[in-house]
């Protein structure tokens, strides 16, 4: 029997959603009635999606990182959350998760092999924040890696 929070919508909190399709891709949200008024930092799979509302209930902000487990130090120092959470699927396992990756490269590598169609697809997941939101969430130098016009509908 799966466990499923179904009085709480973790979508309406949604802040901002780099649209990317898998590995790369980086939601926020906040939530100002969280449990905890702490930040906590995912770096995580598919699998993933089913915590997010119990995340985004007790954290204030929550920041996911599809990343499979492997962790980009440089996010971590930025976002400086007090929670940092790695969560991978087995068949990841077969290589144990790095603490070298690049969200960055990931980015670039992503971008400069995908097609129209799947950034197409991507883009009806975009949500961008402001500037000054960027920066509080320590995120402004990744979002600056996406192409220009990237949440241009």
């Amino acid at each position: 029997m799966a466990l499923t929070l179904n009085s709480f919508d973790h979508r309406e909190l949604k802040r901002y959603d780099n649209g990317l399709p898998n590995f790369g891709r980086v939601i926020v949200w906040e939530n100002s009635d969280a449990f905890l008024d702490q930040c906590c930092l995912v770096f995580g799979a598919s699998s993933s999606y089913t915590m997010f509302p119990f995340l985004v209930r007790a954290f204030r902000r929550v920041v996911f990182v599809h990343s499979a487990g492997n962790v980009d130090a440089s996010l971590v120092r930025s976002v400086a959350a007090q929670c940092i959470l790695v969560q991978t699927n087995a068949r990841f396992m077969v290589r144990a998760p790095q603490l070298t990756w690049s969200l960055q490269a990931t980015f670039l590598e992503k971008l400069e092999g995908a097609s129209m169609e799947e950034n197409t697809r991507a883009f009806g997941e975009r949500m961008p924040a402001g500037r000054a939101e960027l920066v509080s969430w320590g995120l402004e130098k990744w979002n600056d890696c996406l192409p220009a016009g990237w949440f241009n509908t």
